[in-house]
């Protein structure tokens, strides 16, 4: 799964520098009324995103949901066989009950939600670094207008993780089992 996620990361990179790439020579060449090279790129872009299209649905639509199903399988069963090892006793104690509820609710989706996380960060990391990189090639002083909505957008999904985390634990007291 990991390999996986790796893959359309570096995919996503390729092709967001591809969408960049793309629009700045479709409009120097269109610019330079050279409508064979303008061909040229638009069947060189639509073949780069088709391929990276493609290899990103296959391993999300077919990989992914084999893998994330075998995942769940084995946490499952770690659960089970931890469960059985449980003293009683400890069942009588709020703190692990609280425990043991989480466990119970998140063991078969937090790892792969894990993986999304990771996913998405990546994607978005290196789609933002290959566009950055391709934009302080052709003009740094433009890196400005590009850094600043990333970073807000980081601190913005900082907040709501943490958030997130606040309110599942909070919840999770009152969802005991």
């Amino acid at each position: 799964r990991v390999l996986g996620v790796l893959i359309i990361g570096v995919l996503a990179g390729i092709n967001a520098a591809n969408v960049t790439l793309f629009f700045k020579n479709i409009i120097n060449a269109a610019v330079s009324a050279n409508f064979r090279q303008v061909f040229c790129y638009i069947i060189l872009y639509l073949t780069i995103h088709l391929l990276c299209i493609g290899t990103t649905s296959y391993f999300r639509d077919i990989k992914f949901p084999v893998w994330d199903e075998e995942i769940r399988e084995n946490i499952l069963q770690v659960i089970y066989f931890q469960y059985l090892k449980v003293d009683h006793k400890d069942l009588e104690d709020p703190s692990f009950r609280d425990i043991l509820e989480r466990a119970l609710r998140e063991g078969d989706t937090r790892i792969i939600n894990i993986l999304n996380t990771f996913q998405y960060t990546l994607t978005n990391f290196l789609s933002a670094l290959s566009v950055l990189s391709i934009i302080s090639i052709m003009n740094p002083v433009l890196i400005l207008f590009a850094v600043v909505p990333v970073l807000i957008s980081l601190a913005m999904n900082s907040k709501m993780s943490e958030q997130r985390a606040a309110f599942q634990n909070q919840t999770a007291r009152d969802q005991r089992v």
